[in-house]
């Protein structure tokens, strides 16, 4: 039962909160990119910043993904990278209120390359909040298979102490 409950959240979050704000993020490159209004502005710390939201809400995608497809035993085959861009982009989701906090004490000039990057940066931050649940839901299915030396299903500790032995 623990093992479909998890696959059921991981579609959940799949379809609900990532597959949109990925689409969000790549249409936001795209007008970005086109620049429909012939402003003539371009931003590049903001595409900077939505290619590596791009890459970590990516490298979420190919998590879930292996959850949903493979089930937790998936977590061996996948190589690193992927874990390193997902923890690259909860970096930024946690990052973004603090660099706004000190953009906001006057670390940052008002007209600076730095303060734009930081509005940027909080903008796709605040905006990528809720991806953190996706991304904390696969640590600790990742977490409760290392621990479990497989797929975690619940047992009684006479059991567990068993299988250990074993």
């Amino acid at each position: 039962m623990q093992r479909r409950l998890s696959r059921i959240l991981a579609v959940i979050e799949l379809a609900v909160l990532l597959i949109p704000a990925l689409g969000r993020a790549l249409f936001s490159v795209v007008l970005i990119w086109l620049d429909p209004w012939n402003l003539g502005v371009f931003p590049v710390e903001l595409l900077s910043v939505l290619f590596a939201a791009i890459a970590a809400m990516t490298a979420l995608g190919r998590l879930l993904g292996a959850l949903v497809f493979r089930g937790p035993a998936a977590f061996q085959a996948v190589h690193r990278l992927w874990w390193w861009l997902a923890s690259i982009g909860a970096a930024m989701i946690v990052g973004a209120p603090l660099a706004r906090l000190g953009a906001d004490t006057g670390m940052a000039m008002i007209e600076s390359a730095m303060m734009d990057f930081v509005v940027y940066l909080s903008i796709v931050g605040y905006a990528g909040l809720y991806l953190l649940v996706p991304f904390v839901h696969m640590f600790i299915e990742c977490r409760l298979q290392a621990r479990h030396g497989g797929p975690f299903e619940p047992t009684s500790k006479g059991q567990f102490i068993r299988q250990r032995l074993v």
